[in-house]
């Protein structure tokens, strides 16, 4: 049979289907990490973008340099998921996990603290950044490192207390304040100190907060918890469950600890 000849005009009250942009590839995981930002979403969309995001400041172009032991987990999720797709086209939000009063490193840099360097984030990354100081009479350079000695930034010749609080604000490694007028003296490179987020006091409440960084509106996608099984964290399948319930997503449980395979 031929084809009907001319113009076929449908109406309908029904709009037409649309597709969605929501990709269900999308992974959501609270994390025990170094470094990050707190009470939000992290986009992690690479592995390198995993050193750069929740690891250590490093200042070598391999993210496996940025792995330390508390990140390793998510490190290592991120790693599998990035590699069984090889589209390449999910995206992992992290959340960091931190419990009671997180405190970020500092630096007092002297004489009588004429800067004072504190971390970007909260936690043991910022002990991993050393700064140096390189005083001509007149001015001064900066230098920041990381914890194997990499040059991670250096300031061009600073006059002016005020000229290294905005250069370093500049850094995404941290803020500066200043105190006095005398320039900072020369110094070798000093680790700042005192980062902390108290993870080794972790309680399932704290998970369930860093759960909530995930919201409803970036989509469908897959939640679990690398870094611990209910056996660790009591409570922990029910806290995933419910975000996944409220979330439109889907909750992925770890077994618990020394199951045996009969079982």
């Amino acid at each position: 049979m031929s084809p009907q000849i001319g113009t076929i005009v449908s109406a309908s009250e029904i709009p037409p289907a649309i597709n969605t942009s929501w990709n269900t590839q999308n992974a959501f995981i609270p994390i025990l990490a170094d470094w990050g930002p707190i009470g939000q979403a992290i986009p992690i969309t690479s592995l390198a973008n995993a050193g750069s995001q929740i690891g250590t400041p490093a200042g070598t172009g391999n993210p496996y340099s940025s792995r330390t032991a508390t990140c390793a987990t998510a490190f290592d999720a991120c790693d599998a998921l990035f590699n069984e797709d090889g589209a390449g086209t999910e995206t992992v939000y992290a959340s960091r996990v931190v419990h009671g009063t997180p405190v970020a490193a500092t630096l007092a840099l002297g004489p009588t603290a004429a800067l004072t360097f504190t971390a970007q984030y909260v936690g043991a990354g910022g002990n991993g950044i050393y700064i140096g100081v390189v005083n001509s009479g007149s001015a001064y350079i900066l230098t920041i490192y990381d914890v194997n000695g990499n040059v991670l930034t250096a300031s061009p010749s600073l006059a002016s207390l005020a000229a290294g609080v905005a250069w370093c604000a500049t850094t995404g490694l941290g803020t500066m304040v200043s105190s006095g007028s005398t320039l900072p003296s020369t110094a070798t490179a000093t680790a700042a100190t005192g980062g902390t987020d108290n993870r080794g006091s972790v309680a399932i409440a704290d998970v369930t907060t860093a759960l909530a960084a995930f919201s409803p509106a970036r989509g469908p996608g897959q939640v679990f918890a690398p870094n611990w099984t209910n056996t660790t964290l009591a409570g922990i399948w029910s806290a995933l469950g419910a975000h996944a319930f409220a979330s439109n997503r889907v909750a992925l449980y770890d077994m618990d600890d020394n199951v045996s395979a009969s079982a």
